[in-house]
């Protein structure tokens, strides 16, 4: 009989359903493709909204995807037509918001820097530094401090020592920088401070290496080897840390 009621409902529904009445306790005995036929009746306006909601979902994926690749091809065809530097530095000017930007920043800073025109070095650098900072993914987080600590190298070799280490203090004093990056940071500051014969800030940035940097991090072989260069910064106290018991007699 319920079976026979439905097969009624669905002639009704193709013209006026407007008497038509579900109710699932009356079709308890219907079979699998009179229920299917019920719950298409009362959800298929929910399953369409949901389904195209999907389908224009991902296609807003592909469209934005494509589009991105699109616009990186695009870039890349165009800095393939740039001939000199200076074509170079005003593709790079003209495609700031493009993290393609901070890539030739940091390219015309080497060569800058291998040319040894350590200002223009610098310059190239902090460009660099603010292309990648202005990107909010996460991956562009060590491009920017790597070229804020080439900034930073770039600045000591053209006199301007204050701005050099302002930037390395704030690198090295960083917890979320990279910890290779912290260590050269740290390293570079020992050094300044042992240039400059203030052995007390060259003692304390090394001592902070030990603290900071795992035993594995490269700079600290550096550090070993300074100490072995400058001995002088290898205070009583420590000697006395270090040196083997003497046996008493």
């Amino acid at each position: 009989m319920a079976k026979n009621f439905i097969q009624d409902a669905k002639k009704q529904s193709a013209g006026d359903d407007r008497n038509l009445v579900l109710v699932d306790d009356d079709f308890q005995d219907a079979d699998f493709e009179d229920k299917v036929w019920l719950f298409w009746k009362r959800h298929s306006a929910k399953i369409i909204v949901a389904a195209s909601l999907v389908f224009f979902s991902i296609l807003g994926v592909i469209i934005y995807t494509q589009g991105k690749k699109m616009h990186v091809q695009a870039l890349q065809d165009a800095y393939a037509q740039t001939k000199t530097p200076e074509e170079r530095l005003a593709f790079a000017e003209a495609h700031r918001s493009d993290a393609m930007a901070g890539t030739i920043f940091y390219a015309l800073g080497n060569d800058a820097f291998s040319a040894a025109n350590f200002e223009v070095a610098a310059k190239h650098y902090a460009a660099a530094a603010a292309v990648y900072a202005a990107r909010s993914d996460g991956e562009f987080v060590l491009l920017r401090d790597r070229a804020a600590l080439a900034e930073a190298i770039a600045l000591s070799k053209c006199g301007n020592a204050d701005a050099a280490k302002q930037k390395l203090s704030t690198l090295a004093g960083t917890l979320k920088t990279d910890e290779t990056i912290r260590g050269q940071a740290m390293f570079n500051l020992a050094v300044f401070a042992l240039a400059a014969k203030d052995l007390p800030t060259a003692r304390k940035w090394l001592d902070e290496m030990d603290r900071a940097l795992s035993p594995l991090n490269m700079w600290r072989n550096e550090k070993t080897k300074l100490l072995q260069l400058a001995p002088e910064l290898v205070s009583a106290d420590v000697v006395a840390e270090t040196a083997p018991a003497v046996p008493a007699k």
